[in-house]
């Protein structure tokens, strides 16, 4: 994982401490040298300096081992130092007691418990020992500690953030969102400061006390979570909640042991659901509100993240219900080529019909009409062929910047998902009638992702706004298909039919002729994808049905 520019210039500053560190231990230990050693022993002080030096730059900067050796060269070398000097001398305290003063700017990335058994040993073994010598070390080691914990939160927060950011500008942060959780999941369990194993994490949204599903580290098509659980989250005048063990069944599996956190966004709140990997005493204690506030950053950023997403969707969406008007643009003026060019067929041949008359013997009427046919002639031909090119060019498939027909192979989740996001974007609640395994994956149907896109916009929309109140969304299968049969009640007989007339008509002139609300478009862009058809009224209920072949996953 990289690291964030905070840790690394924490990080390099503890290194450019540690060296003045080195230096001071060597300049006290020569005040101290000049004090009560003979001078006679002056060199034999500046060639274990020098060596004490040195083995401290080839090990600078590094781990495991290394810190360890760094340590014991120090103490090693204060005892060189203190060897001749009486212990209750206040210069000796300082010099002692020197490494743990420093130990906030350890560059180890764990602080060694032998920072306080060596110098204690020293003293108990060498000297009288002494309550007195162990009260400070041990008030030392708890200030310390505090201090670990602090600088293993930042880290912990800071590597969060990186993981975030890394994401982000990755491919995967915008078709595959929910992968993050798989890397947040690795720092969770890799951490000190979390003490049980996370499984899996799950983000719902609640939106006008309707609550679905956003992502998650499992793919979720089914769900039940107490009505009364979201009526509290509701109506919290907190911006985060959290909560225990909340009835929660994940694709007909119950996961009793969770544990639920909450934020705000407007009107909007994301509600995250923690599984741990194992039962752990931390779910059953009071200490679950420290780990809501560790990892409340994170997941407070994510949230907002999932509601850019979202929002950029919806953008999107209201992007494609625009470009409607401008593809039925396109659609009627092919048709209106189509005609313009059957009319200029006949014009065409009567101009040719006229040369050939000016190339025969017949000399009737010739004076009075030359001079107008001679003038109009050149001009008409030409206006012909220009009109004949144009035509030609805007009917040429290859010139129509609506094509879908570029098809990719796609897992039944992502058809899924596909229906589920466009359907949650004009209706509170996504509850399809599921008869497919939607975690199988040994087929893939393919299809034209803005193509579909298309479809599904335009024809969910028009359920919206001319259905009868009532929609409904059944995903099914057969030997050769899965199949999407999408229902809504009727509001307009008349317009239903026409709808069904529409999808079943192949005159494309006398469908635009008609206020079929895109119809010809989604029929454009089904055919394009080769997918199957079938619009029809039954029960007083307009079914469109579509149809997309299986192909098995090589």
């Amino acid at each position: 994982m990289t690291t964030s520019i905070l840790l690394k210039v924490d990080q390099r500053a503890k290194r450019v401490i540690s060296v003045l560190y080195r230096i001071l231990i060597v300049v006290y230990g020569f005040m101290l040298f000049y004090l009560f050693q003979e001078r006679n022993e002056l060199f034999e002080y500046l060639l274990v300096s020098l060596v004490y030096f040195v083995v401290f730059l080839i090990a600078h900067g590094k781990e495991g081992f290394f810190s360890y050796f760094r340590l014991i060269t120090d103490y090693l070398f204060i005892f060189f130092i203190v060897r001749k000097i009486p212990i209750d001398n206040f210069y000796v305290s300082v010099l002692i007691f020197l490494p743990i003063l420093n130990s906030s700017n350890h560059t180890s990335r764990k602080r060694s418990s032998l920072l306080y058994l060596i110098p204690i040993l020293y003293l108990s073994i060498y000297r009288k020992f002494s309550l007195f010598i162990i009260i400070p070390y041990v008030l030392f080691f708890i200030i310390n500690m505090f201090g670990v914990i602090r600088f293993m939160y930042i880290s912990f927060n800071e590597h969060l953030n990186s993981l975030i950011d890394n994401f982000l500008i990755s491919p995967e942060s915008v078709e595959k969102p929910h992968k993050i959780y798989e890397k947040a999941i690795d720092v969770f369990n890799q951490s000190s400061l979390i003490f049980f194993e996370v499984d899996k994490i799950m983000c719902f949204k609640i939106k006008n006390e309707n609550i679905i599903p956003v992502n998650a580290s499992l793919f979720i098509w089914n769900f039940t979570v107490d009505d009364d659980l979201i009526s509290q989250i509701v109506n919290s005048p907190k911006e985060s909640y959290f909560a225990f063990h909340s009835n929660l069944i994940i694709n007909g599996i119950s996961f009793p042991k969770n544990y639920l956190l909450t934020y705000r966004i407007a009107d909007t709140i994301y509600c995250y659901f923690i599984l741990p990997r194992k039962q752990n005493f931390i779910f059953d204690n009071e200490l679950m509100p420290y780990f809501n506030e560790l990892v409340a950053p994170f997941f407070s950023r994510t949230s907002k993240i999932f509601e850019a997403y979202s929002e950029r969707k919806r953008l999107g969406i209201e992007a494609i219900v625009e470009m409607e008007s401008k593809i039925s643009y396109v659609q009627n003026a092919k048709s209106s080529m189509h005609f313009i060019r059957n009319k200029l067929g006949p014009l065409s041949n009567y101009l040719a019909m006229i040369t050939d008359y000016e190339q025969s013997d017949s000399k009737a009427n010739k004076s009075a009409l030359k001079a107008i046919i001679d003038a109009e002639r050149s001009k008409l031909s030409t206006s012909v062929d220009e009109i004949l090119k144009r035509a030609h060019y805007i009917l040429d498939r290859s010139n129509n910047p609506f094509l879908v027909n570029k098809l990719s192979d796609h897992s039944i989740k992502k058809l899924y998902s596909e229906v589920k996001r466009v359907w949650e974007s004009y209706f509170n609640v996504f509850v399809p009638s599921l008869n497919w395994n939607v975690t199988r994956d040994d087929y893939v149907i393919k299809f034209n992702t803005i193509g579909l896109d298309f479809v599904l916009v335009n024809w969910i929309n028009n359920m919206k706004k001319y259905g009868g109140g009532k929609q409904f969304v059944t995903l099914d299968e057969d030997s050769q298909f899965i199949i999407l049969d999408f229902s809504n009640s009727i509001k307009d007989l008349i317009g239903a039919t026409d709808a069904v007339h529409a999808f079943q008509s192949n005159d494309r002139i006398e469908i635009l002729q008609r206020n079929t609300h895109g119809i010809v478009e989604i029929i454009d862009f089904l055919n394009q994808m080769n997918i199957s058809y079938n619009a029809h009224i039954e029960s007083n209920k307009l079914h469109l049905i579509l149809k997309f072949i299986k192909h098995h996953n090589k």
